[in-house]
């Protein structure tokens, strides 16, 4: 049985191969040793504690979640040999471990739930009954999963094993954030700033599973709160949500900060009160070509 694991958390542009490999050698060197060492042997079980991190990847992980994947490449790699082998993703446990509190509320926001050590005891008694190579073993609030998969393309997968159906699903506060964002139309525009300001800011904090009284820096770049290029796709939909604005995929990269995200947000918000007096011709209309060709004041 390999259980061992270390974590040394940072965001891809500041991921360093020292850092990278330290991290993936206890996962890689270490299940590849136990596979090495042991295939000449009869065994009962060859088990891999893996993590829900090669499924559906964390914040600031990704070298722990390539190396568990790899573990569970090995798994089956040993099981197409006729070896036994079982790679289980779990999920977090409580109490002391190796994930963070930051890590348990990114993963509640998820829908998946803390492990009890006695549960989990009792759910690797069930995985080493069954004869399957890989589990992904958590608690889940199924309905939340559900809901956050809509909204989070990285955790279809998941919603999609529990038999979540496909499509889009409507967030059930959509109606009362649609309200929430309209107010700030009305607001004056220092006070507007104010609250756009910190909207993003509470956003930023959902999004990454940072505590709601978390202080967070406004002009420090996104990936280095814990935005990183999995949960930049969270942030972009839960922004077009509750603004309720078309967005474009750029905009994290062209606006790295909330500082400027607020700035950006606020110019969108006035533009969009102003009324469009836009014409419009079509050339196959009889005179509009020279229309368009000709200067036109429309007044509203």
């Amino acid at each position: 049985m390999h259980a061992a694991g270390i974590l040394e958390d940072n965001t891809v542009s500041k991921l360093e191969w020292t850092s990278f490999a330290r991290v993936q050698a206890p996962k890689v060197e270490g299940s590849w040793n136990l596979h090495t060492l042991t295939q000449d042997r009869p065994l009962d079980f060859w088990v891999i504690f893996s993590s829900v991190a090669s499924l559906v990847g964390n914040p600031g992980q990704a070298a722990y979640g390539a190396g568990n994947a790899y573990a569970d490449a090995l798994a089956h790699h040993r099981r197409m040999q006729g070896a036994p082998a079982l790679s289980i993703n779990w999920g977090p446990w409580k109490g002391e471990g190796m994930s963070s509190q930051h890590t348990h509320n990114l993963y509640r926001r998820w829908g998946l739930l803390p492990i009890d050590p006695s549960e989990g005891v009792e759910m690797l008694g069930q995985l080493l009954s069954i004869d399957i190579g890989q589990a992904w073993a958590a608690p889940l609030d199924v309905d939340l999963l559900m809901e956050r998969s809509a909204e989070s393309p990285h955790l279809s997968l998941m919603a999609e094993l529990v038999g979540g159906p496909k499509g889009r699903i409507p967030s059930p506060g959509g109606k009362a954030v649609a309200n929430e964002a309209s107010k700030l139309k009305d607001l004056p525009d220092d006070q507007r700033q104010a609250a756009v300001l910190e909207h993003v800011a509470d956003l930023v904090r959902s999004v990454t599973g940072m505590e709601a009284s978390e202080p967070v820096r406004v002009d420090a770049r996104l990936e280095t709160i814990g935005v990183d290029s999995l949960l930049t796709v969270d942030l972009l939909n839960a922004l077009s949500r509750f603004f309720g604005l078309n967005l474009p995929a750029t905009i994290l990269i062209n606006c790295p900060t909330i500082e400027l995200l607020a700035k950006y947000l606020c110019e969108e918000i006035a533009r969009n009160q102003k009324p469009d007096h836009t014409l419009l011709l079509d050339r196959s209309v009889p005179g509009g070509a020279d229309l368009l060709n000709s200067s036109v004041s429309v007044s509203p």
